[in-house]
């Protein structure tokens, strides 16, 4: 799949006031652990449950303390590992970034966006006639930070690790856009331009794509009033700025074959010292993935069964059809030799050869429907698509039974009248 985070074992620890999942204890960071090489990309699931939304992120919570950062980086099979900081500032936007978030959102996408968010498309409108808006910032390493740089996900300019580690540039986080379709302007800072954030001058290094375990995060608690953009800067950096601010999510690249290890210790930490600590791994990530179509399937199962039943029915009652119209027929045949045997081994093979047929072109057209058609209209999702013809291999002896045993009934319910009173019916 190529995704560095989709392959990987995830972990949340929060740590804030409200943020993740016990507020009003003050937890809001997260813990992430990833299995298995992380190729490059980045993918995850929210830090925040809907408490966090409400009350909003405490920079200074205390889930993720030094002990259990230093003894989960010092699990056995721990390849990499990475960190997640933020900060949320007002921030006096530049002419420069008012005229780019000016060009892209026009007043054509401002007038959809009041249709489904009017508060959000007010603050826009606010941002651009005051410049007073909030900036969010991201201390950023490893993990995280090498997936939002790869190439695919930088919009606009280009990345220069060593350069980005001195703490003289910034990324800007650009909107969530078609990747691979070029835009005349993205609405957020040119790279190059020189932007003031918390006092200090940062270059704009890239723009790159809004990742979603690292910007899926609920607001600071005491922010969310303006419009805002993001930037990334090294954690080094970020750690200087807002030292009183604790790790908000902590990333661990773990190899296969200590992947229970790891979960063991955060099973049993989560048992004996925090029951709340929000946890993303990829089993959880399976269990979700599980729940949320478990009804989905049921209802495809069922779906699928009421069709089967009524392509069996149909398929019986064509059959009787066929015999109980012809019982004139088959009585005159009776009556110039054709022996009661000869007669039922006849109608048995009419129904073999009709069952034949109809799983043959059952067989041929499933194949092309789900080979072609839906493996196309699923390629390229989250799901990995699994071609089988299971179903109609569990059918067929079903239908060569039926195939078998109407046209057998049928025979021994005309046999029940003579071969004269069937010559005499209409």
């Amino acid at each position: 799949m190529g995704n560095p985070l989709a392959r990987a074992f995830s972990y949340y620890l929060r740590d804030s006031g409200c943020c993740p999942l016990r507020p009003q204890t003050g937890q809001t960071a997260a813990f992430h652990v990833y299995c298995g090489k992380y190729g490059r990309g980045l993918t995850g699931k929210s830090d925040a449950t809907s408490e966090d939304y409400v009350n909003g992120y405490n920079p200074q919570g205390t889930t993720l303390t030094d002990s259990l950062v230093e003894q989960a980086e010092s699990q056995e099979g721990v390849e990499e590992t990475g960190h997640l900081y933020s900060a949320q500032i007002d921030w006096q936007m530049d002419e420069d970034t008012l005229r780019n978030v000016a060009a892209f959102y026009t007043e054509e996408k401002l007038a959809d966006w009041e249709t489904y968010d009017a508060a959000g498309a007010q603050k826009l409108r606010n941002v651009l006639e005051t410049g007073d808006g909030s900036a969010i910032l991201y201390g950023l390493d490893g993990i995280p930070l090498e997936a939002i740089t790869q190439d695919q996900y930088i919009l606009e300019g280009s990345f220069d690790s060593a350069a980005f580690a001195s703490g003289d540039y910034v990324l800007a986080l650009g909107p969530s856009l078609d990747l691979g379709t070029e835009y005349p302007v993205l609405p957020v800072p040119s790279p190059g331009s020189i932007v003031q954030l918390n006092g200090r001058s940062y270059t704009v290094m890239a723009v790159v794509y809004p990742l979603n375990p690292v910007t899926q995060l609920a607001v600071q608690q005491g922010e969310g009033e303006k419009f805002d953009l993001s930037f990334i800067i090294p954690v080094d950096t970020f750690r200087k700025q807002w030292p009183d601010h604790t790790l908000r999510k902590l990333f661990l690249n773990v190899d296969d074959s200590h992947l229970e290890a790891v979960q063991s210790f955060l099973d049993d930490y989560t048992e004996a010292v925090d029951p709340g600590l929000p946890i993303s791994s990829r089993q959880t990530m399976a269990d979700q993935y599980e729940s949320q179509t478990r009804s989905s399937a049921v209802m495809g199962n069922a779906v699928s069964v009421v069709i089967a039943l009524v392509g069996v029915l149909n398929f019986i009652n064509s059959m009787v059809t066929a015999i109980v119209s012809r019982k004139r027929e088959f009585a005159v045949i009776q009556s110039i030799g054709m022996t009661k045997r000869q007669l039922n081994r006849m109608l048995v093979n009419e129904g073999l050869y009709y069952a034949a047929l109809t799983l043959a072109a059952s067989y041929l057209i499933s194949s092309l429907a789900v080979g072609i058609v839906i493996r196309a209209m699923v390629e390229g999702g989250f799901t990995t698509f699994r071609f089988t013809l299971l179903p109609l291999v569990l059918c067929t002896p079903l239908l060569l039974l039926f195939a078998i045993l109407i046209p057998y009934l049928c025979f021994r319910n005309l046999e029940k009248h003579s071969i004269v009173e069937r010559l005499r019916m209409e």
